[in-house]
């Protein structure tokens, strides 16, 4: 929960210089010497804004990266499938929707947002209708956990299943931290925060192939008048290590998958 602060610092810094922040994830049982000792060191390294230790190992976050796959890949999409979108009438919504649907059969896409769908958008879902497949609008808040609960038990009501989750719902409030409310800072968190945690929930019990959250690159660099969507989406970059390891015990099915897009 705590390590999306990370991105809060690092926009925190990018607005006064004058700001360092660091913030260091450590064993729940150490002594005082122990910490000191940790708190020392770190010092001397402020450019690591999140710091992890494991086994009295140090742990930084770092780049890694990743080389194209060069044999067949799997398919990431299946025919006959079920996919919820978020925020889904936004603009990479529409782009995943329609990828899906060119790549399977018969697939089943079900688009969310919070407004009622209006005709100046009824067109974006038309341009979708096809033979291939189909799609559907339905009006929802995913900050609210008992409506999240309530559609995605809906859904595999009426289709026996759901395969894949996209959230990609997200709002921008941009301000400086010295002029922004803490109203304008819980707005922005909350779809993101929130509502992946929702998404989670409601979806625990079921054998997902993929829940995959639309994070930024400002969740890994932090970004001057978006600290509040900085956290937000560095939330949403921890959840999915946290998600993953649940998947790894059992606890739920399907890869997690944090995109920060540029």
């Amino acid at each position: 929960l705590l390590a999306g602060l990370a991105a809060l610092l690092k926009t925190a810094c990018l607005e006064n210089p004058h700001i360092i922040g660091q913030v260091i994830l450590t064993q729940e049982r150490i002594t005082t010497a122990q910490l000191a000792k940790q708190l020392q060191a770190n010092q001397t390294r402020p450019s690591d804004a999140l710091i992890r230790y494991q086994q009295q190992e140090r742990q930084i976050l770092t780049w890694q990266e990743v080389q194209p796959n060069q044999g067949q890949a799997k398919p990431t999409f299946k025919d006959r499938g079920v996919y919820l979108i978020t925020g889904g009438m936004g603009g990479l919504g529409l782009i995943f929707a329609k990828a899906i649907l060119q790549q399977t059969s018969d697939a089943s896409i079900i688009l969310t947002g919070r407004s009622k769908l209006t005709a100046k958008k009824q067109p974006s879902l038309d341009a979708l209708s096809t033979v291939k497949g189909q799609v559907s609008y339905q009006q929802l808040d995913i900050t609210h956990p008992q409506q999240v609960a309530q559609c995605i038990a809906e859904l595999t009501t009426q289709y026996g299943t759901l395969d894949g989750i996209i959230h990609s719902a997200g709002i921008i409030q941009d301000n400086f931290i010295l002029n922004k409310s803490a109203e304008e800072f819980a707005q922005v968190l909350a779809p993101k925060v929130a509502g992946c945690v929702n998404l989670d929930q409601a979806s625990h019990q079921l054998k997902l192939d993929f829940l995959v959250c639309f994070s930024s690159g400002a969740g890994t660099l932090g970004n001057p008048g978006q600290a509040d969507y900085a956290t937000a989406n560095a939330f949403m970059d921890q959840f999915t290590v946290y998600r993953n390891d649940l998947v790894a015990s059992g606890e739920r099915s399907g890869q997690t998958l944090s995109i920060n897009w540029p």
